[in-house]
């Protein structure tokens, strides 16, 4: 399922791509890769499981293609952290951490402000898989791998806004799983970004 998953993604990439150096003859814009760093506060909730949010940091490479004068799709390649905290005391808390490589695909509408700064909102799928981590777990007495206890693959929806300036970014957005990871609770995230572009 997952390979299927990713398969598609690179279709949608390829076609998006495609599409955009078609349309680019008719427009004065060119793909813009940037940088970009931030910092995440994410957390699981469910029926069963709600945790206590926990801060990370995500890094990673995006790239704008633009489609008309205001849309452009943004694809992304992002290393991220996420994680919760659960509290099983007074100050006593199993610290679960999940180490992410998440592609985003978001569509992006861009106002102009003044010819060098723009207002942007963002929204489209997120998709990642987990690399590695450490949990806490309440079922085992010492650090195991968080994925031995948590699905590793998620997916879900990505909602922003962001200010271009020059050749730099800053924006935040948030972004929720579909993905049941344990007995219904789903990833939650809270991002606050800033980026440079670089070409």
């Amino acid at each position: 399922m997952k390979k299927y998953v990713f398969l598609l993604i690179a279709v949608f990439v390829c076609v998006v791509v495609a599409n955009a150096q078609d349309i680019e003859k008719e427009t004065t814009f060119r793909h813009k890769i940037g940088i970009q760093i931030g910092i995440n506060c994410s957390t699981i909730n469910g029926t069963a499981v709600y945790g206590k949010m926990k801060t990370g940091v995500n890094v990673g490479v995006t790239t704008d293609i633009p489609l008309t004068d205001k849309w452009l799709v943004r694809p992304g390649i992002l290393l991220t952290m996420k994680g919760f905290l659960m509290e099983v005391g007074k100050d006593d808390f199993y610290n679960n951490d999940f180490n992410f490589l998440e592609m985003p695909v978001l569509a992006v509408y861009q106002i102009g402000v003044s010819k060098n700064c723009s207002v942007e909102l963002q929204c489209g799928p997120y998709f990642s898989y987990g690399l590695f981590g450490k949990s806490d777990s309440p079922f085992y007495y010492y650090k195991v791998n968080t994925f031995r206890v948590y699905k590793s693959f998620d997916w879900g929806a990505n909602f922003g806004i962001g200010l271009n300036v020059f050749r730099f970014y800053i924006g935040a957005a948030y972004d929720f799983g579909f993905v049941s990871v344990i007995h219904h609770a789903l990833h939650h995230c809270v991002m606050a970004n800033v980026g440079f572009r670089i070409m």
